[in-house]
């Protein structure tokens, strides 16, 4: 039956007193003490439901809490509305058997790893990775979509998506992914999600990592060397983490996989046409040319809707060769009890190189060329050939560096009440550099394609008359591209 009012009253003062922490008058229960109850009730009843299951920890622990940060909410340890914050933790980054933070990434089953990366540049964006750095490409909208924070602050770059790998791996304490839309928090570049690198603050001692790493003896191998020292003290911590990576290239030659030809693996024939000796094409029609060139002698044996194929990228790396240099640290300095000075501050330089295929292009052949061969019943004045310079000009490698730094340092204050204020002020530098020094020179090309002097014309015919002065002058456009 119910309870009597004694009984009642005193379940309801106890109730209050636990909620509240205020004492309640002995046999008194007024409006204002329940209005206080309801309160904490519903506030407490908030914060479990909007509370993520990563949250949540064992009564029994005897760990204390000070605090917890959660990417993608203005409000400081509220969830972010209608997605799951994933985590991935120390131990996570330890065991993931990655050597840099952007191939870890890449293992998220949210991230498209087939976007802009260090072996793909196909996708809308590509065009700007002069460096072939890895992004994070959630949900494969593109890599200016998805945005890359420090410590939940944003980080310099020259408008180019940023690389995970410039924080060293022994420097960060957990990575926060949101794999969905956070527009609404960060702006425009986060409408795929937010990864936030938050580096270790409590790191107090000294730790030493090596791993290395081999694939097929001889075609790919990487190493990792790396140290961190931290120290946490009554009114602050400091932390400073070094690694360095070595990784080999891995040619596309070292992998059966890596062609064209696919039809014996239930695919289809996707070789090129552009080979050496090449295929002639006129209107809508290829012939192939002889393996032994293409002369007036011969010319009869032209075979309509016959072509040369070959593989287009033979010698083009699958991954580059790289090296990293990074160093990563954090300070925090209590000034007072009110206000804390803290920072991060980091340095990055990743060097790489890579092994290009044989230059091709289309060429248009006029009449005018010394070695012009004319096939039968053609009347035109000009046509086409798909050709290779596959041992004729110098492939075009290119090699150059990723540089970034920044130093961040904020006062925090404490406001009371659960209130803080920060003042944040960053300074750092992006610097990317791509070099290349032996592109096709096409007004050189045209011109040689054009010559009626067997001395300064290009033969494209397979019989390999071009002189060595000529082919000198095809291939000496340089690319510089530094971005700062």
């Amino acid at each position: 039956g119910p309870a009597p009012p004694d009984t009642l009253l005193t379940i309801l003062s106890t109730m209050i007193e636990r909620a509240d922490g205020l004492p309640v008058r002995p046999g008194r229960v007024v409006m204002e003490d329940v209005s206080r109850l309801v309160r904490r009730l519903i506030v407490g009843a908030a914060c479990v439901a909007a509370t993520p299951p990563l949250l949540y920890a064992a009564d029994t622990a005897d760990t204390e809490l000070e605090e917890v940060l959660v990417t993608g909410s203005r409000v400081r340890g509220a969830e972010v509305v209608g997605t799951t914050v994933v985590s991935l933790g120390r131990d996570d980054i330890e065991t993931a058997g990655q050597v840099s933070l952007d191939r870890m990434l890449k293992e998220l089953p949210q991230n498209f790893d087939l976007g802009v990366s260090e072996n793909s540049r196909a996708q809308s964006g590509g065009s700007g990775n002069i460096v072939y750095g890895n992004t994070v490409n959630l949900r494969g909208i593109g890599p200016y979509a998805t945005l890359i924070l420090v410590d939940g602050h944003r980080v310099t770059n020259n408008t180019r998506s940023t690389d995970p790998s410039i924080i060293p791996t022994l420097g960060v304490e957990r990575v926060e992914v949101i794999a969905d839309g956070a527009s609404a928090i960060y702006g425009s570049d986060a409408v795929a999600g937010v990864v936030n690198l938050i580096p270790r603050r409590s790191l107090d001692g000294f730790e030493v990592y090596a791993r290395g790493g081999l694939a097929e003896p001889g075609d790919f191998s990487e190493t990792l060397l790396g140290a961190a020292w931290g120290a946490v003290f009554e009114h602050g911590q400091v932390m400073l983490a070094y690694e360095h990576v070595e990784r080999d290239n891995l040619r596309g030659r070292d992998r059966d996989f890596f062609r064209s030809d696919q039809r014996d693996r239930g695919g289809r024939d996707y070789r090129t046409t552009r080979c050496n000796p090449g295929t002639l094409v006129i209107g809508q029609t290829t012939y192939a040319i002889p393996a032994d060139g293409l002369t007036a002698g011969n010319v009869a044996s032209l075979t309509p809707g016959t072509a040369n194929r070959c593989e287009e990228l033979t010698g083009q790396d699958l991954f580059p060769e790289q090296s990293y240099d990074s160093f990563a640290s954090t300070f925090t300095w209590k000034i007072a009890p009110w206000v804390s000075l803290v920072g991060d501050a980091y340095y990055s330089k990743r060097d790489f190189y890579r092994n290009s295929p044989w230059s091709t292009a289309r060429l248009t052949v006029p009449q005018t060329n010394a070695f012009f061969v004319r096939p039968d019943g053609f009347e035109g004045t000009s046509y086409f050939i798909d050709y290779s310079f596959e041992d004729e000009l110098p492939v075009n490698d290119a090699w150059g560096f990723a540089k970034n730094w920044q130093v961040t340092p904020a006062l925090r204050f404490d406001l009371g009440g659960n209130w803080q204020a920060e003042a944040v002020f960053g300074y750092g530098k992006t610097s990317d550099d791509s070099t290349q020094l032996y592109g096709i020179n096409n007004g050189a090309l045209n011109a040689a394609l054009a010559s009626s002097d067997p001395a300064t014309a290009f033969d494209p015919y397979g019989l390999g008359r071009t002189s060595p002065a000529v082919l000198a002058n095809l291939a000496d456009q340089i690319l510089l591209a530094p971005t700062q």
